[in-house]
């Protein structure tokens, strides 16, 4: 069954830049929504609420919830806190009873420190819950470091490797220690003036079981509609391969949504460069 969810509301609140809007400085990229990183010395706050229902030959019914909170030092180090839930029922028909078909929380916190030139030093903290796919929790701790292959206005990308360390609790294999090598990679590319595409990736393997392999995969496409109004189109792909006996590993979702941004007058975003 496919589910396509519908964002209704989103409101970006103090000092982010404005929806779409490439900025050409040293600020390295990193995970999601790279270009909404606020510039050196500025802080913003980005809250999305989605929602779905459907009814008819079968029900169901869904919500999402997205935070981000983002700090960029004078120094250009990124600080930035990223929070997602999603909720989706489904019964078949009227009398039968209602069954969660997703339930999944993240929890991420990264800092990100550019070195001269083009490297960079990555820390993040991460949460993740996923019961759907027999994922009581998983948290870690990861260190490592990445290399600026592009960082110009209209093109950005960031690539590297890491370290993680933790636990992770699972239906059918108990407690398990976290202890995997990862890659990671950040991209942003603009394609028009009003319009950008994003995406990221977090792959990781287990050192001490060979079997845990886990990655996420996601997407975004932006467009600016108007000077405070835009439209974003995002796919989600996440793998497990320690799941239920009869569960699939793989999960894909597809987000539509309407953003609608704000910047106060006294910040300039630079004009990108051609």
């Amino acid at each position: 069954m496919g589910v396509l969810t519908l964002s209704i509301l989103a409101l970006i609140l103090t000092q982010l830049p404005a929806f779409a809007q490439a900025i050409d400085t040293d600020q390295p990229v990193t995970m999601k929504m790279l270009s909404s990183s606020p510039q050196p010395g500025e802080r913003g706050v980005q809250a999305t609420l989605g929602g779905s229902q459907q009814s008819g030959s079968s029900n169901s019914q869904g919500v999402s919830v997205q935070l981000i909170a983002a700090h960029t030092t004078n120094s250009g180090d990124l600080v930035r806190f990223d929070a997602d839930y999603t909720l989706a029922r489904y019964k078949q028909v009227e009398t039968a009873p209602w069954f969660k078909v997703q339930d999944d929380m993240v929890l991420q916190n990264v800092y990100l420190h550019l070195f001269k030139k083009r490297w960079a030093a990555e820390g993040a903290a991460y949460y993740r819950r996923d019961p759907i796919v027999g994922l009581n929790h998983r948290a870690f701790a990861q260190v490592g470091l990445g290399y600026q292959f592009a960082n110009t206005a209209k093109f950005k990308l960031l690539a590297g490797g890491s370290f993680a360390l933790g636990q992770q609790s699972r239906q059918e294999y108990g407690s398990q220690a976290v202890r995997a090598v990862a890659f990671t990679d950040s991209l942003v590319l603009r394609l028009g003036k009003t319009t950008s595409l994003e995406q990221s990736m977090l792959y990781h393997i287990d050192v001490s079981n060979a079997d845990d392999k886990t990655y996420t995969l996601s997407a975004s496409l932006l467009s600016q509609i108007t000077k405070h109004a835009g439209l974003k189109v995002a796919f989600k792909r996440q793998y497990d391969t320690l799941v239920p006996q009869g569960v699939p590993g793989l999960q894909s979702a597809i987000t539509v949504g309407l953003t609608i941004g704000f910047q106060p007058s006294h910040v300039h975003v630079a004009s990108p460069k051609p």
